[in-house]
């Protein structure tokens, strides 16, 4: 099979917003499980391991799905942080930034096996604005939608530590706290990571920790005044385990030493964010471009579009639809400067990205047609013509909002498709996204993109 080919079309992408921007609170997809999984044993084969990737990803989990006619599940409030890592060279794609992704357990409950950014499920600590008033003053005054996102930022700020040991810092203009960190010891932030996955509280702790001694108001504390609010997905309604997630973005301090060839070589990331896996949630961290971590995605598609099951080739990765759907935002922006609200900087001096409205997305999964007149399967979202929740007064003819993914078994004959439509499979490998009239209904930020394959003329360059 030939190697991939990415195609990437997009339009007046991270435009600048001409006006003001609301933020609406709202939700997103899968996400992780807080219990951590067992490694794998160590004695597993590799071709072992990769046959049974290759079997356990081609379809979500059967368990996984409601049967007709049990109750949906409420989606617990979760959240998601996209990293990103200014470099001092480009790649050899073209990027001056990578973007980190961590590697699920292939024993995990949810997200098993698949590339995601860190995060994870609320936990108590996150929305207890008393025991982070001396870090955050006003966040017992704050009004009910505020607080929530002061409660969702904690929560992927603490999620990120537990999972991979960046510790988002700011405040602190003494220096004292930052410098306590900083000449930490491995083994004790190792120590600090255990101890917070094992209990929430004890983030607060760490804290308390690192500003001992320290003077004023401007006390060291939970980098949150960076995080931008980048999108929100709830995971689909016929699924056990749902999720409402919040996703955000920041831009980490430009890196002093960094590679332009390859995205694995540890000297991709800042001196201060070296990440690495907890070895039990997660069991690898990559700094990947955007497009590099979209074409991995296709070769690993390619391989499950085999006649017969094979082993994913190497380098491929699994990404769902919410993860492939935000990187494929960013392959067309490869300067990260593009990202930012202009000059506009944080409270700890770190550069911030653009706002853009947000609106729910809860995916549904439709047979639908694509621009080559195929039959597929796909995640639709609001403002696609095939969801559900898509105002037909607004929609206009050649709007979409959807991933391609792989259907389980494809159906052959017209009786097959209708019941396929009534009750559509859980494939959820994608193979392509597609985003259509989006900046008409919901402004600046949700310019037209089109990456992998959605049909149309460019639909065998796209495949693999």
């Amino acid at each position: 099979m030939p190697p991939p080919t990415l195609f990437l079309s997009t339009c007046t992408r991270l435009k600048r917003p001409t006006t003001p921007l609301r933020l609406f609170t709202t939700c997103t997809y899968l996400q992780m499980s807080s219990r951590r999984a067992a490694p794998p044993p160590p004695h597993a084969s590799a071709a072992a391991a990769a046959t049974s990737s290759a079997a356990a990803t081609t379809t979500a989990r059967p368990r996984d799905a409601i049967r007709p006619g049990d109750p949906v599940s409420r989606p617990s409030p979760s959240a998601s942080l996209v990293l990103l890592s200014p470099l001092s060279e480009r790649t050899t794609d073209g990027f001056n930034y990578r973007v980190l992704l961590l590697k699920r357990n292939a024993r995990s409950t949810t997200f098993f096996s698949a590339h995601v950014f860190p995060g994870g499920n609320l936990d108590p600590i996150d929305s207890d604005f008393s025991a982070w008033e001396s870090f955050f003053p006003s966040g017992s005054k704050l009004g009910e939608e505020e607080g929530k996102m002061q409660s969702v930022k904690l929560c992927a700020a603490r999620e990120t530590f537990e999972e991979c040991g960046i510790l988002l810092l700011e405040g602190g203009n003494e220096g004292k706290g930052r410098q306590r960190w900083t000449e930490m010891k491995e083994e004790e932030r190792k120590a600090w990571r255990d101890k917070v996955h094992d209990d929430g509280t004890q983030f607060v702790e760490l804290f308390k920790l690192l500003g001992e001694g320290e003077g004023g108001q401007d006390k060291i504390r939970p980098g949150l005044s960076s995080l931008q609010f980048r999108a929100n997905w709830i995971t689909p309604a016929n699924m056990k385990r749902r999720y409402d997630t919040s996703f955000f973005l920041t831009i980490l301090p430009p890196s002093s030493t960094s590679s332009s060839t390859s995205s694995s070589a540890p000297t991709a990331t800042h001196s201060d964010h070296i990440a690495t896996a907890d070895n039990g949630e997660t069991i690898s961290a990559d700094w990947l471009t955007p497009h590099e971590a979209i074409r991995r995605t296709l070769l690993h598609t390619s391989s499950l579009q085999s006649s017969t099951p094979t082993p994913p080739p190497e380098g491929s990765i699994i990404l769902f639809p919410p993860q492939f759907y935000l990187l494929a935002e960013l392959a067309g922006t490869k300067n990260w400067e593009d990202v930012l609200d202009g000059k506009q900087l944080d409270v700890g001096g770190l550069p911030l990205a653009r706002p853009r409205s947000i609106t729910a997305f809860e995916p549904e999964i439709k047979g639908v047609v694509d621009a080559s007149g195929a039959f597929r399967a796909a995640t639709v979202l609001v403002g696609d013509p095939e969801h559900s929740k898509t105002d037909p007064a607004k929609a206009e003819e050649g709007d979409r909002h959807r991933t391609y993914v792989l259907l389980p078994a494809k159906p052959k004959t017209e009786d097959e498709k209708e019941k396929w439509r009534k009750n559509p499979p859980l494939g959820l490998t994608v193979m392509g996204v597609e985003r259509r009239g989006m900046e008409r209904l919901f402004g600046g930020g949700w310019e037209d993109m089109t990456v992998g394959d959605c049909g149309g003329e460019n639909a065998e360059k796209a495949r693999l």
